[in-house]
């Protein structure tokens, strides 16, 4: 699991000042990790596997995530992310992949292609 691109700038900055593996940062580390590992969750079933996260929502077929793949984007006012709230009825006689991710502004918001295909 990779971290974002501003802790990690962050952890290079404070290891420059202060050293590496200091007290505070390996608490917060242990902190941070705990955070990040509450936050997904995975639910299985006959015939899917579900991934989710505040932000996303992934259902397949298998873990191995077969074509075809499908995408949903949901961009917009505060009432889209109950859409997530459809994916117990994606999950029957699902074939392939669908992923739902609730975007929220930002560098990059326009290319919501690239958005879906990192999934």
């Amino acid at each position: 699991m990779s971290a974002p691109r501003s802790v990690v700038a962050s952890v290079k900055t404070w290891r420059a000042v202060f050293g590496p593996d200091t007290r505070l940062e390996t608490w917060f580390r242990k902190r941070y990790m705990q955070r990040m590992r509450s936050e997904r969750r995975k639910e299985t079933g006959p015939g899917w596997v579900q991934f989710s996260t505040p932000r996303t929502v992934l259902i397949s077929e298998s873990e191995a995530l077969p074509e075809p793949r499908r995408g949903i984007l949901l961009k917009g006012g505060c009432d889209l992310p109950s859409v997530f709230a459809a994916a117990p009825l994606l999950r029957e006689g699902i074939e392939g992949t669908i992923a739902i991710m609730r975007h929220i502004g930002g560098t990059g918001g326009n290319r919501s292609d690239q958005i879906l295909q990192t999934l």
